[in-house]
This record gives C-alpha cells, sequence and structure tokens, in this order.
C-alpha cells in the first residue's frame, strides 16, 4: 500500500474535518496518517487518538512517507463543503464513503463519561474554541447561562474545555480544564446534545451525529459544515460570537433537546418480499424503534423514515395524504415517482446523490447484516470451496451467467467446489421461466433453494457455511442496487461483485471482476491463501462503515434533522 502523511494545523476540529479525505484515500489503497501539529512545531496527536474506522490500522505510517501539508489553503469562509475542499487538495474525492469523521461510542465511552458526570443525561457546553480566550469564539457569561436555563429539568449542563475558564454561577457542572482529550471525546460521545462554539466539540458533535447548536462569529460560513453536521443548527452572528442575542440561544437550545428527544420511526410495505424490507427490519432494530406499515397510526412519532419504492408510488401517495404533516426522509431505491415534497432523502447508489429533483439527498451505504463475531472472516479449519449467492429471481440477476461461469470455469479448476444458490420467488417479483429453469438443472456440485419467502435467520444461517459470495446483477432499466451485497459483507468474506454499476458503491472493497473474467477471480480465491485473505481484509474495511449501528446512526441523524427543520420552517 502507497503511505501518505497529511500534517495540519493543531485544531481537533482540523483533524476531524479531514477524516472523510483520509477515508476516501484509503478506499483506494493508500495507507493515511493525520499528524495535528502544535504551534511552534511538534506531533499533538495522531489519528489513534480517536475512535476512528478500522481503515487506519493503527493510524501509524513509516517515517519516510509522503508528508503533505495543506491546511493552509482551505478556506472556512467558503460555501464548498469543507470534507470537499480537503478531499481536492489531496487529490481524491469523496463518493462511496463516509462525509463525516463517522465515530462510534463505546461502551468505555459511556463509563467514562459515567465516572465524570453520573447517569443522568447531559448537555455539553463548550463556550470558547481551542485557545483560552481565542478572540471572536467566545461565549459570554449571559449566553451560559442561557443556555444552562434551558437545559434545566431535561439534562444537565456541563461546561467542557481543555482549560479552565472563569464563568461564575451558571449552574452548570465546570469540567474545564478537568479533562483528557480521551476523557472530552467520551463525554460528547455520550452527551444528550452539544451546544458549542466553532470548536472542536462541534465537530465531535458532527462526527458521533449528535444534536449540535453552533453559535458562530464571522471564523466560519456555516455552509462548509452544516449540510455533513446531521442534527445541527448554525446561529451566525456579525463579528462576534458574544453578538448572538442570550434569548435566542435560549430557545433554539430547547429546540435541539425536543430533537434529541424525538421519538423516530421507519415506514416500510407489508407485502414486498425484498430488499427493501429486509433493509427495513435491519435498520428498526439498529434504531431501536419500530417498524411500521402504511396503515399504522403515526401520531405519537416525530419523525419518520420512510423505505421507497416506485412500485409502491400509489400507496405512498395514500400515506402522504394522511400524514403528510410528519418529518420525514424518504430512503429511496429507485427515485422514479418520488413526489418533489422538498423533503430529505438517503440514496443508496452514487449516481442518485445530488439527481433527485425536489430533493436535497445524502449517500448511505445500505447496510450489512449483523453477524455474530463468531462468524467473521474465514470458516476455522475450512478450505474455501463453497460459492453463494442469494436474492430475487430475476433475469437481471445475472444467474444463468453465473452457473455457466460455475460449470465451465470453476469446476474444471476446482473440482470439489460447490455453488449455492437461494432464491426468493415471492409472485411479485419473480421470473417464472428462471425459476422453472434453476429447478431443472442438474450440475455438479450445484444446489438451488428457491422459497417465496427467507426468514433472515434461515437465509443468514445458509450463507454463514459459504466462503464466498459472488453477485454479477446487471442493471435493471439502468439503475439498479442490489440490496443482497452489501448484506454479507457482515460476514467479513470475499465477495465477488460484476463490474456493473449495480454495485459501484462496492467495488472498492469486493473484488470486482470484468466481463468475462469472473471465473477467474472466483478460482483465485478459492485457490489462493494470500488472495483470500487479502479479500477478507478488504471486506472488513468494507463492511466496518456499513455496520447497521453506524449505519442507522446517520438515519437518525437525518430523521431528526428533517424534525429540527420543521422547526426552523414554524420558528422557535
Amino acid at each position: 500500500m502507497a503511505e501518505r502523511r497529511l500534517e495540519i494545523g493543531a485544531g481537533l476540529g482540523d483533524t476531524l474535518a479531514t477524516l472523510p479525505a483520509a477515508y476516501a484515500l484509503a478506499a483506494k489503497g493508500v495507507k493515511v496518517e493525520i499528524a495535528a501539529l502544535q504551534p511552534g512545531g511538534g506531533v499533538k496527536w495522531r489519528t489513534d487518538s480517536l475512535p476512528t474506522l478500522k481503515v487506519f490500522g493503527n493510524g501509524h505510517v513509516s517515517p519516510y512517507a509522503e508528508a503533505f501539508e495543506f491546511w493552509s489553503r482551505t478556506d472556512w469562509g467558503a460555501n464548498r463543503p469543507m470534507v470537499d475542499q480537503v478531499a481536492r487538495i489531496v487529490g481524491t474525492e469523496i463518493r462511496d464513503t463516509p462525509r463525516t469523521a463517522l465515530l462510534r461510542a463505546t461502551p468505555e465511552h459511556e463509563r467514562t463519561a459515567r465516572k465524570l458526570v453520573g447517569n443522568s443525561p447531559y448537555v455539553v457546553i463548550a463556550p470558547e474554541g481551542s485557545w483560552h480566550g481565542s478572540g471572536n469564539k467566545l461565549y459570554s457569561q449571559d449566553q451560559v447561562r442561557a443556555v444552562v436555563r434551558a437545559c434545566h429539568g431535561r439534562a444537565e449542563a456541563v461546561l467542557c474545555h481543555f482549560e479552565p475558564l472563569h464563568y461564575r454561577d451558571t449552574g452548570a457542572l465546570d469540567l474545564c480544564g478537568k479533562t483528557s482529550l480521551d476523557e472530552f471525546v467520551a463525554l460528547v460521545a455520550c452527551a444528550k446534545a452539544v451546544v458549542s462554539t466553532d470548536t472542536g466539540s462541534a465537530h465531535l458533535a458532527g462526527a458521533f451525529n449528535k444534536p449540535l447548536l453552533c453559535a458562530t462569529g464571522p471564523s466560519i460560513n456555516p455552509y462548509c459544515i452544516a449540510l455533513d453536521y446531521l442534527p445541527s443548527v448554525f446561529l451566525k452572528a456579525p463579528l462576534d460570537v458574544k453578538n448572538n442575542d442570550p434569548a435566542l440561544l435560549r430557545q433554539w437550545t430547547s429546540a435541539v433537546l425536543d430533537v434529541a428527544d424525538a421519538r423516530v420511526c421507519m415506514v416500510a410495505p407489508d407485502r414486498w418480499p425484498c430488499g427493501v424490507v429486509d433493509v427495513a427490519r435491519r435498520l428498526s432494530a439498529a434504531l431501536g424503534c419500530d417498524l411500521r406499515t402504511w396503515d399504522d397510526d403515526l401520531s405519537d412519532v416525530d419523525a419518520v423514515v420512510c423505505q421507497y419504492h416506485p412500485a409502491d408510488s400509489i400507496a405512498w401517495s395514500k400515506w402522504r395524504r394522511r400524514w403528510g404533516d410528519v418529518p420525514r426522509v424518504w430512503d429511496v431505491h429507485k427515485p422514479d415517482e418520488l413526489p418533489a415534497d422538498g423533503a430529505p432523502c438517503i440514496v443508496h447508489w452514487t449516481q442518485y446523490a445530488g439527481n433527485v429533483p425536489g430533493h436535497r439527498t445524502r449517500f448511505i451505504p445500505l447496510p450489512t447484516w449483523e453477524v455474530p463475531a463468531e462468524q467473521w472472516g474465514p470458516r476455522p479449519g475450512a478450505t474455501p470451496r463453497v460459492i453463494a449467492w442469494h436474492g430475487m429471481v430475476r433475469e437481471h440477476k445475472g444467474l444463468e451467467a453465473l452457473v455457466r461461469v460455475f460449470e465451465q470455469q470453476v469446476r474444471p479448476a476446482v473440482p470439489d467446489a460447490e455453488l449455492r444458490l437461494y432464491g426468493t420467488t415471492g409472485p411479485r417479483i419473480c421470473d417464472p421461466a428462471l425459476v422453472s429453469w434453476l429447478r431443472g438443472l442438474r450440475v455438479d456440485g450445484l444446489t438451488v433453494d428457491l422459497r417465496e419467502e427467507w426468514s433472515q435467520d434461515e437465509l443468514q444461517a445458509a450463507l454463514a457455511e459459504a466462503d464466498v459470495y459472488v453477485y454479477l446483477d446487471t442493471p435493471e432499466s439502468g439503475r439498479e442496487q442490489s440490496a443482497c451485497s452489501p448484506a454479507v459483507l457482515g460476514f467479513k468474506r470475499p465477495v465477488v461483485v460484476s463490474e456493473s454499476s449495480c454495485h459501484q458503491d462496492l467495488q472498492d472493497w469486493t473484488r470486482t471482476a470484468h466481463r468475462g473474467a469472473e471465473g477467474d477471480a472466483l478460482v483465485e480465491l478459492l485457490t489462493s491463501a494470500p488472495a483470500y485473505a487479502q479479500a477478507c481484509q478488504w471486506v472488513e474495511y468494507g463492511a466496518e462503515f456499513r455496520s447497521p449501528e453506524l449505519v442507522a446512526q446517520q438515519y437518525r441523524g437525518m430523521a431528526q434533522q428533517a424534525m429540527l427543520n420543521d422547526i426552523i420552517k414554524r420558528g422557535v
């Protein structure tokens, strides 16, 4: 792997704003170290000081790696998103990797936070910039008191800074100058919400998808980060943070706490036995919320995530007439016939990002299955021999090509190889002629198991016995995102995909087979231990930020932002 060392300013926010570009580089096989430098020289911290994605390893590279200083070339006052500015400077583009640092709260964070503040919910208040007395990034005494009053009865207010501050009689728990970096990260990771100026805590809130109220002065253009930090609201005053009205801060703190308490649910069709409902089930479980259908009552929820497919557009139109006032996010599997109602959209295929008329889109990858840790990676003591496919039995799934590749290329090279096809044949979704053809096949090493509907437990148990997964889909009507191939990344075993655009967001993490070379890719994985081990490692990287936990974290942030947008429209 190539290695790069990115040297930046010493601010925590600088480090966090750089991580998305580093993730994009890592997806292209570049190992990255981010070194935040002390003023006057020396390293303040490196990537491994933060709970980042595993793609970095321990965050260290060779001392002879290319050093690339770039922070003087970025502009916090520009409209262009900061993460895109950094990516352009280092020569990459953020398309199908996270647009935030995407940090995960851990049990250790929970233990640390409870030791510092107890068991009650709390709000982190960061009233100054990274350095004490930092110019126009400084809350007044009255502003801090206003925020604390908004928290009263709902959450404990906790003042945080790396240095002691001099706020008096605020009624907040004062931890300024009393926490290490690790403890500060833990406090933000477990907070109910964050109220901050333009400083590291605001960027940490964005990384953990914590509800954020950020009051700024002239030091930053909110548009360069606000669209990536969800949920958030920014108050910008001329000349100085202190010019923000304390009464306004109190009102918006209350609004952010309302969003933090939001009751979110998912709504999906109840009769669509395919990836749409499968994704909804996985994410509703990760969110800890109900999965509801079109006919269910939503009067007890504050925001919804809607699993949209154009096959159900008429039913969704009826649903909107009944529940159109509930803040919503469209989770779009295909945007055809989606009403241009201005609601935000989650898209799972990069071609849709920015290309759904009437909507602001955000790419979030489809989640993996939640696979027990004992099933991760190579099967213990097994020589790779079993290839598996699962999905709907439809023409564009490439099943005829897959059987031909197995029979003509894989079996002659690996005589004991097996191909197991686990298909769904629901009447609305399958091709009857293809079902009949599959059931009539007699090919050595081939197992065909077709069912009208699989339970997730049965399907996962069957797929757990495979060593390699293969999906040779071709685009349906030029644009089809398969939910099957991302799901099996949870096993952290090699996945072979076609170069079809169905799998565009997976090609960095899986073995992408060019047309006519699918058999070669499968044979190499079954016969070469080094190739198999390397493929397992890359799948593990790609699976991490597709984990149901992290994907659900982003979904919740989107739903909460929809609620916050509704509050903004109505006014606090």
